[in-house]
């Protein structure tokens, strides 16, 4: 093992004497070992941290750097370490916060952490710096030394940057959404975007942490309360349904909710998007409406009644229902001479709604079926009846019934869905594309719909200018409204023009600019870019639809005719004659009776209920009275066109009516304008589904993006808490190196004598403890 010898000379009994003591080294060459091993490992610390070690003597103003840190700042390794050399290296910007920074560390007598910007000299590039550092003070609390070390925290701050440019981009595109956005937790409302103010007419402190049920109309909070508690319990809720808001005007606002249920701020709520369906609702009113007169004109009319008695099944029935057909009434008295002529495949649903009707399991017995006629072909019926009369025992005893001939319907019923669905083929991948351009007008961004709706393949339009693939007739007022939203002069007025797709095709689109040049993280103008060929294509079919009216109204006008009660003679003018396509020369003089006028202009199936109609105004004593009535006529040119008749009767001495005087017109276009707007209405409920679900996947992308960016912080936090650990370490070891040499120091000196000698050992010995002490304040 190794050892030390210390010896000396000296008169003992006046002879030169030598005396020497062998002292075991052992454990302090395995001390110097360990010491040499732990600065080996800080350096390869600092290195894998690209950290360099600072120290600065207050009183003598002296700086040590090592070569870590020389090479971190850019410095070359000559260079002179100085305070003047490392405020040259800060960033300008950061000088005096970073002075004011470590002044304020030494003066509260607490650790430093200061971040700042740095320029190396050499290669000119800027780097952020994070220096950590402490001070030691003497007895009086005055500074003595500050030792540290500097790392490079470049990557973590451009990561922030990204990350805060990546928040305000999606910030925005959810603040410039057409739906309302809210989030909602613990039954209160956490966020709420800027169009669901609008919608409510309601600031943000109006909103946030006050209950979600506020704005909810009263009649439709239990159901959102009850269905929001369940979709948070887990349950399976429908993600979508309608109910009503009410702004702070008072106005009662129909929307749909799609929503989901979320983590915000590591606590579950629900993220929920309310469109607005007020308009929608309104035109359901207006159909239902419809559909309400429908039905009572149906009944009316009594096209075709009949009555079948239970339970033994005879039925009585208006002629009409076997004629229709072409048969004799007399070939029927039960109810199974009719069934036998069902189609095969309508007569077991036939007979199970009647069966459900008579044990109460519908309101009424309602059926569409197909039956044979006399000539062996089918035709389409509709069979509406109810029970009407019930037996002493409470059991049914007589069904009651109209039936009405619907082959034309159904026809047309099949060639309406027929339409419909080759136009939600075309539209069911269809969502706006979101578009981000800069000052100059080229892309920066644009959302993957663009991909689907014009065909070039993602990412190909970016760094290009829109206006390369703009219609040229479009290109003026497309660059117009464009430096409208720059200046800020664009009330947000959409631009309509047409756009080139992939296959070279045009397009019609309308879009809507936001300028957020200003914003950080978006730092352009954002453009909203929607589809609209189909709505043009609806557009250009109404003008011409208006333009027939027009054209039909202007030469045929509002016809006129009077019917004489005695005689029951029509009287018509040439003006009456040309919309049914004819002429008086043709028809024989202007005068015509109501049989040859039914039998000649009406549709066969309107016939008993304009004849209907035409009773009613003639057993009518009221001179005020004012009827109408909608129904087909059958011109001559082979057509079928649908007419209003509008009608009042002039009353004699005796109170009855004498003559009736009225106006036909021709509503035929006006009931094709209904179909296309019925077809133009599923185009927009489509729009809206596609741009839901749109929004729905954004929100999935940013929750993924948040989960990656929470891992990630959390293994640099777990880096650096085991580098801070490793550090803290060294300097133990480092201070009970020290400790150990001070201790060997003072047992030296007991056998020096000389004071020279002596006072070096001492100052030697105060250096060591000075330098164990730095030590063990860095790692406590």
């Amino acid at each position: 093992f190794p050892v030390e010898i210390l010896g000396r000379f000296f008169t003992w009994n006046n002879r030169p004497v030598h005396i020497a003591a062998i002292r075991d080294i052992s454990k302090r060459m395995k001390a110097e070992e360990e010491l040499r091993a732990a600065r080996e490992w800080l350096g390869i610390a600092l290195l894998a941290a690209r950290a360099g070690t600072w120290d600065w003597d207050f009183p003598t103003g002296r700086l040590n750097w090592s070569p870590e840190f020389f090479e971190l700042f850019g410095l070359p390794a000559g260079a002179t370490a100085s305070f003047e050399t490392w405020l040259t290296a800060v960033h300008p910007d950061d000088r005096e916060p970073a002075q004011k920074t470590i002044d304020q560390s030494v003066k509260d007598h607490t650790p430093l952490w200061n971040e700042y910007r740095i320029i190396q000299p050499r290669s000119g590039d800027v780097r952020w710096i994070g220096a950590w550092g402490s001070t030691a003070y003497n007895d009086a609390g005055e500074p003595l030394r500050m030792s540290g070390i500097c790392i490079d925290i470049t990557e973590r701050k451009t990561a922030e940057a990204a990350m805060r440019e990546s928040e305000l981009r999606y910030r925005s595109v959810v603040e410039n959404a057409a739906e309302g956005i809210t989030v909602v937790q613990d039954g209160k409302l956490q966020y709420a975007n800027t169009r669901l103010q609008e919608m409510v007419q309601a600031g943000p402190e109006e909103f946030f942490n006050l209950p979600f049920t506020g704005f909810i109309h009263p009649d439709d909070r239990a159901l959102v309360t009850e269905r929001y508690q369940r979709r948070m319990s887990g349950e399976d809720v429908p993600p979508h349904y309608d109910f009503r808001i009410v702004a702070k005007n008072g106005n009662v606002i129909w929307v749909q909710l799609s929503a989901v249920r979320i983590v915000w701020n590591d606590k579950p709520g629900t993220l929920n998007f309310l469109t607005d369906i007020t308009q929608r609702k309104q035109a359901e009113e207006i159909r239902k409406a419809y559909q309400s007169r429908l039905d009572s004109a149906m009944e009316i009319g009594n096209l075709a009644w009949w009555e079948m008695d239970l339970p033994d099944g005879a039925v009585r029935f208006d002629d009409r229902k076997a004629t229709m057909l072409g048969y004799l009434p007399g070939q029927f008295s039960h109810y199974t001479d009719f069934t036998a002529l069902l189609h095969p495949e309508d007569r077991d649903p036939a007979m199970q709604a009647m069966k459900d009707h008579l044990e109460d399991r519908q309101s009424r017995y309602h059926i569409d079926y197909r039956i044979r006629t006399a000539a062996g072909d089918y035709r389409w019926f509709r069979d509406v009846g109810g029970i009407t009369r019930h037996h002493p025992d409470g059991s049914p005893a007589t069904v009651t019934g109209i039936v009405i001939d619907i082959t034309a319907s159904r026809q047309a019923e099949d060639a309406l869905r027929a339409t419909e669905t080759r136009y939600r083929a075309l539209i069911q991948n269809s969502s706006d594309i979101i578009r981000i351009l800069d000052r100059d007008g080229l892309i920066v961004y644009e959302s993957e719909s663009s991909e689907r709706i014009l065909g070039y393949p993602k990412g190909y339009m970016v760094g290009k200018n829109p206006l390369e693939y703009t219609h040229p007739d479009d290109i003026d007022h497309v660059k117009k409204d464009f430096i409208e939203v720059i200046d800020r002069i664009n009330p947000g007025i959409p631009t309509e023009f047409r756009i080139r797709k992939a296959d070279g095709e045009y397009i019609w689109v309308d879009s809507i600019g936001t300028n957020l040049l200003e914003v950080p993280g978006v730092n352009g103008v954002v453009i909203t870019t929607r589809p609209i060929q189909q709505r043009k294509v609806a557009e250009r079919a109404l003008r011409e639809s208006e333009a027939r009216l027009a054209t039909a109204m202007d030469i045929a006008g509002l016809v006129n005719w009077e019917y004489d009660v005695a005689t029951g003679i029509f009287t018509f003018d040439d003006r009456f004659y040309s919309l049914y396509e004819t002429t008086a020369e043709h028809e024989g003089g202007n005068l015509m009776s109501a049989e040859a006028y039914m039998q000649e202009f009406v549709y066969p199936e309107d016939r008993p209920a304009v004849l209907a109609s035409i009773q009613k105004i003639l057993a009518t004593t009221d001179p005020d009275y004012f009827g109408q009535i909608e129904h087909r006529i059958t011109p001559r040119d082979g057509s079928v066109r649908t007419i209003i008749a509008r009608f009042a009767p002039v009353i004699g001495s005796d109170r009855k009516v004498i003559r009736t005087i009225g106006v036909n017109q021709d509503i035929t276009d006006f009931k094709l304008m209904e179909s296309e707007i019925r077809s133009l209405n599923v185009v927009l409920e489509q729009r809206v589904k596609d741009r839901t679900e749109a929004l729905v996947k954004t929100n999935e992308a940013l929750e993924q993006e948040a989960i990656q960016r929470l891992a990630a912080e959390k293994k640099l936090k777990a880096s650096y808490d085991e580098k801070v650990t490793l550090l803290k370490e060294i300097h133990h070891r480092v201070k009970n190196n020290l400790q150990i040499i001070a201790s060997l120091l003072n047992l030296q000196s007991r056998y020096i004598r000389d004071e020279s000698s002596l006072a070096v050992i001492r100052e030697s010995q105060n250096r060591v403890k000075a330098m164990a002490l730095v030590h063990e304040e860095l790692y406590r």
